[in-house]
């Protein structure tokens, strides 16, 4: 017989959550059980499948565990107890309060416990597992840092990334090792530069190459040698930036044709419409800033552009 506080009508319910106490040595089992179960059964007059609702073996139900079934066999019945703890009226309560009572008290670590795994998750080795929760709390020593020997590597020109991998520390652990004067207060991350980089920049600069060209050539990216540009070498690179950047009110920027000096307010699909040269050629000339199979486009400078007519 199964045990509860108050009387109940399994027919208000869809199942219940249960606990079987083994009188003798104190085990015990936590599981879930439905009061009926659904079967599709086939009809002739019909091609679905006829639903029929059959009430369970819940009266008579020992649980699903192995280990259990095995000792009711050797103890006998009347040394368990069959309690039920919770009565749950859909499936999605019954699921849940399964698992709340036994992840409650940690019961799958706990070695009274019959149940060893409680839907795809499994407890076979439990002392295994309980060697491994406690020393996750052991705190772990404090790892030894030599400061002189990471400063003398960052003098020798080595990058701050490159230290970090070296002496595995964290960036922030390392600029906190090196001093400010050493490693300037630019953030540019321990970048190195030298007299013969900044004039090769300055001269590339003169080209009227983009950031990101020269530092392809120097070996930095475009964010260190336009600091460089604007700190270092005092040139003020927003002039030039202003130029090449498309006048206020259109949409795209005019272009110059240069064998013919005609100017495109639309940009590319001005040109070809007018001049039914192919795309392509077109952009690859800008983007080279030169002649390509014979044509040479050029972008149209602010200045050189009247945009009062807009």
């Amino acid at each position: 017989m199964w045990k509860y506080n108050d009387n109940f009508n399994p027919e208000d319910y869809f199942g219940f959550i249960y606990k079987i106490n083994n009188l003798i040595n104190g085990m015990f089992y936590i599981g879930k059980k439905q009061f009926t179960f659904t079967r599709k059964v086939k009809v002739k007059s019909r091609k679905n499948k006829k639903i029929k609702i059959k009430p369970s073996n819940w009266e008579n139900y020992w649980g699903s565990s192995e280990p259990l079934l095995n000792d009711v066999k050797i103890y006998g019945e009347e040394n368990f107890e069959r309690v039920i703890i919770k009565l749950c009226k859909n499936k999605a309560e019954q699921t849940y309060y399964e698992n709340y009572y036994i992840y409650e008290n940690h019961n799958l670590l706990n070695p009274l416990c019959y149940n060893k795994h409680i839907g795809h998750v499994y407890a076979k080795n439990i002392n295994n597992l309980e060697i491994k929760v406690i020393s996750t709390l052991i705190p772990k020593e404090p790892k030894e840092i030599d400061d002189k020997s990471i400063i003398s590597d960052y003098n020798k020109g080595i990058n701050i990334k490159e230290l970090c991998k070296k002496y595995k520390i964290c960036l922030e652990t390392l600029l906190m090792i090196l001093p400010e004067e050493i490693r300037g207060s630019n953030k540019l991350w321990g970048k190195r530069w030298d007299k013969n980089i900044l004039n090769k920049i300055k001269i590339l600069y003169k080209e009227n190459l983009s950031h990101q060209k020269i530092g392809e050539q120097v070996g930095l990216d475009h964010g260190t040698v336009k600091y460089i540009l604007n700190n270092k070498l005092k040139i003020n690179t927003t002039e030039r930036d202003l130029r090449t950047k498309r006048p206020r009110g259109l949409t795209t920027k005019p272009i110059l044709y240069v064998e013919t000096n005609q100017t495109f307010k639309g940009g590319v699909n001005e040109a070809y419409d007018k001049l039914k040269i192919p795309k392509y050629i077109i952009r690859n000339s800008l983007k080279i800033n030169s002649t390509f199979k014979g044509y040479t486009f050029k972008y149209l400078l602010r200045e050189n552009f009247d945009t009062s007519k807009l």
